[in-house]
């Protein structure tokens, strides 16, 4: 099993439970890259231009909120 297999499965977990780092490299793995970073909130942008922000916690997990509208913008959960 692949590593983008492995995320994706932690990220489609109920509960998901994915630290940042691991959230920032399955969005690079999908095309996505950290554009910038404002506060406390990291921004990332695919080559289309769509923006997803995610707050960045340090030592905490991403919430599920931001988890499944990562996977919705991917078109990988409905």
């Amino acid at each position: 099993m692949s590593k983008k297999e492995k995320l994706l499965l932690k990220m489609r977990a109920k509960p998901p439970e994915i630290s940042f780092g691991e959230f920032e490299s399955f969005m690079e793995l999908y095309g996505w890259t950290r554009h910038r970073q404002k506060g406390s909130h990291v921004i990332f942008l695919n080559e289309a231009g769509a923006m997803l922000t995610v707050p960045l916690k340090h030592g905490k997990m991403v919430k599920r909120t931001y988890i499944i509208l990562a996977l919705k913008q991917l078109g990988l959960e409905s």
